[in-house]
């Protein structure tokens, strides 16, 4: 999917007012951790930035984020490729200063920002809907300060093998045939492997669009490793949401038992220590990275 395909599902006609509402009446799973996520990304940037942060919302959709920080007195730029997500944001941060908040129409591919104007850019659920994503790694750090963090938020592709108990137990012969085609490979030429690297880096060593692509769920290993290569260093990884309970794709639980679960197993694994390793197979990945130079 190009990045000017994937436009056209955040439109009024391709709803948009669903991730406008679902903010506000949650009824589902996915959208019950969609606010997890939000007000996670939140607490997190109110916990480790200052009211004085330049912060980008890229990728803004309804604004719904961009609100939060608005009232925890932060200033932000948001950003989104569709103008109906815009109207949308505009309507519901009409309430605030002016100054709070400017908004643009733009792509994360080709930036309307000087080199280095911001501290912070967040994107949440912004990689996955298209395919430039070294193109859009390589932009994001040209506008981030020295420094600068980047947050990136995708579901993570390991959830249904835990939670699908059919998938689970078939779990240990795929990880056997993963091991296999592992041993079974041949080495590289350490020359031909470092000729490969050099000819595929510009712009002071972050990589050209080389087919790296993130989906809308991502193994989080995968992620690390791409994003890593590309000019950044991770610092934070997180993970929240957890479930649904399933067998063979089918439900097993009702929509309040399947959040009752996902919330005990959050504080469980908080309070324990334990979300070190439950991180990787949570519903909602989050991600901090530092921009290197």
């Amino acid at each position: 999917m190009t990045h000017h395909e994937s436009t056209g599902l955040f439109t009024f006609s391709q709803r948009a007012n669903f991730w406008n509402e679902l903010y506000e009446h949650p009824s589902s799973l996915f959208e019950h951790n969609m606010v997890l996520r939000r007000d996670y990304a939140k607490q997190y940037i109110c916990a480790h930035f200052d009211k004085s942060t330049s912060i980008l919302d890229l990728g803004c959709g309804a604004g719904v984020l961009s609100e939060k920080l608005i009232e925890s007195s932060f200033t932000v730029t948001a950003v989104d490729a569709s103008q109906d997500m815009l109207d949308l944001s505009r309507e519901r941060l009409k309430r605030f200063p002016a100054e709070s908040c400017k908004l643009f129409h733009a792509n994360c591919l080709s930036l309307p920002f000087d080199d280095g104007k911001f501290d912070l850019v967040v994107c949440l659920g912004v990689f996955g809907y298209f395919d430039e994503v070294t193109q859009a790694l390589r932009e994001i750090h040209r506008i981030l300060r020295p420094g600068g963090k980047l947050i990136i938020s995708v579901r993570n592709a390991h959830t249904a093998d835990i939670f699908d108990l059919f998938r689970l137990l078939k779990l240990p012969f795929r990880l056997m045939r993963v091991l296999a085609r592992r041993l079974s490979r041949r080495p590289q030429q350490s020359g031909s492997s470092h000729n490969e690297s050099s000819a595929s880096q510009i712009n002071g060593g972050i990589p050209i669009d080389d087919g790296f692509r993130i989906q809308i769920y991502q193994v989080p290993s995968r992620l690390i490793e791409g994003v890593t290569q590309r000019g950044y260093a991770l610092t934070e990884f997180d993970g929240l949401g957890y479930g649904p309970l399933a067998f063979a794709e089918r439900k097993l639980l009702s929509t309040h038992f399947s959040v009752q679960l996902s919330d005990f197993l959050n504080r469980l694994f908080r309070a324990s220590g334990l979300n070190r390793f439950s991180r990787w197979f949570a519903d909602v990945s989050f991600y901090v990275f530092r921009r290197e130079d």
